[in-house]
């Protein structure tokens, strides 16, 4: 897949970020979503 440079600067921010990044297809283009996860709640015993 060859993308353009504000796209692949877009994916190298959102990892810098400590983020993953997925890649869709939309219509006849894509789209680029950053993706975070974030623990709300952890029980006491590990």
């Amino acid at each position: 897949m060859n993308l353009p440079p504000d796209a692949q600067k877009a994916i190298e921010k959102a990892a810098d970020r400590g983020n993953d990044v997925e890649i869709r297809k939309k219509g006849g283009g894509y789209i680029i979503l950053e993706v975070s996860k974030k623990i709300i709640y952890r029980s006491s015993d590990r």
